[in-house]
């Protein structure tokens, strides 16, 4: 989903609905996000996802089944205050 360049990693926001996830770029302007480009879509019954807990970040691993993509992303939850916590507990509903 997101790159990684010379310049730093990519950031990826994920948007989760009770049927599909949903990947988009973006980039920080201020203390705002600018959603770029749709990265992908799929349908929440073709994905296998795992989290594992670590103490400054929860690592987030999606397995597409059907087409055998995978991704491995990092969600940071140091100083979230639990900002995070809903994303995480909806995506593995």
């Amino acid at each position: 989903l997101a790159r990684t360049s010379w310049k730093g990693t990519k950031t990826v926001l994920l948007a989760v609905t009770s049927n599909k996830v949903y990947a988009f770029s973006c980039k920080p302007k201020g203390r705002k996000w600018t959603v770029q480009d749709q990265l992908g879509g799929w349908n929440r019954a073709d994905l296998q996802i795992d989290t594992t807990a670590g103490r400054l970040s929860t690592k987030v691993v999606i397995d597409v089944v059907p087409t055998g993509e995978h991704y491995e992303l990092e969600a940071t939850t140091a100083g979230d205050r639990g900002f995070h916590d809903h994303f995480l507990a909806a995506i593995n509903a």
